[in-house]
This record gives structure tokens, C-alpha cells and sequence, in this order.
């Protein structure tokens, strides 16, 4: 297979999975929403943004250069599994940080679901990288 024929195939999977997924987080959302109502769902949503806000941290996309790269030890995924869980602790501390401040300013359980949402983000971080050992195994 060619390069450009591998890079369209690659580009539409990829967009497909991603659309895919952005139609059933809005599912989710709209679901949520309405079993919350409008003054939870508030509360919820305002975290949601300081949780995406946040998981900018996140952003680093070793999962993809670990399955692109040729060749990949154990090691490459431990330092990769080690970095993600770094960041999520930072967050988590940036998080704790946020919360004193929610608590006074909101309430206390906006302050709790802060926490349990960024605790959360921190599973989907690691998690990636489990994925990603799946996908590219070892010795391949």
C-alpha cells in the first residue's frame, strides 16, 4: 500500500472515530442534562469547563508517537505511563488548589465534583496509555 493511499485511509478512520465519539458525548450531554436540571446541570457544566480547561496539561500525544514509532522497549511505555500520571497529578494539585476557592464561592459539593471529575480525567489519561500498549505491543 502506498503512503498517500495509507495516510487518506488513516485520515478517514481517525475522523470517523472522532465524530463518532463527538456525536455520543453530545448524546451524553443532552441526557445529563436533562436528568440534572438546569441548576445542577449549571454546576456540572462550570466544572466540566475548568476540567477541560485543565486537561490542556494533557494534551501531549505520546500514545500516538508510541504507536508510530518503529521501534518501542517496555521502558518507552513506562516513561510514558510515568509522564502521563505526573501530569495528572499536577493537575490534581491545581485542582485542589481551585476547590478551596469554589467551595467559598459556589458551594462545597461544586468543589467535591471538581475533584471527582479531575480524578476521573486522571483514569482516562492513564488509560490511553494502556491502549496504546495494546495497539503497538512490544517486539512487534
Amino acid at each position: 500500500m502506498n503512503l498517500g493511499r495509507s495516510f487518506v485511509l488513516g485520515s478517514v478512520y481517525l475522523g470517523g472515530g472522532q465524530v463518532v465519539i463527538n456525536a455520543v458525548n453530545l448524546a451524553m450531554q443532552l441526557a445529563i442534562a436533562r436528568l440534572l436540571g438546569p441548576e445542577v446541570f449549571g454546576l456540572y457544566a462550570f466544572c466540566l469547563a475548568i476540567t477541560e480547561f485543565l486537561s490542556i496539561l494533557g494534551a501531549v500525544s505520546l500514545g500516538f508517537a508510541l504507536i508510530q514509532a518503529r521501534e518501542v522497549s517496555q521502558e518507552d511505555y513506562d516513561t510514558a505511563f510515568v509522564f502521563y500520571l505526573g501530569l495528572g497529578l499536577l493537575g490534581l494539585m491545581l485542582v485542589a488548589g481551585i476547590a478551596p476557592w469554589l467551595a467559598e464561592a459556589r458551594s462545597t459539593e461544586a468543589a467535591w465534583l471538581l475533584l471527582i471529575m479531575w480524578s476521573s480525567r486522571v483514569l482516562r489519561m492513564l488509560a490511553q496509555m494502556s491502549e496504546c500498549d495494546i495497539t503497538h505491543p512490544v517486539g512487534r
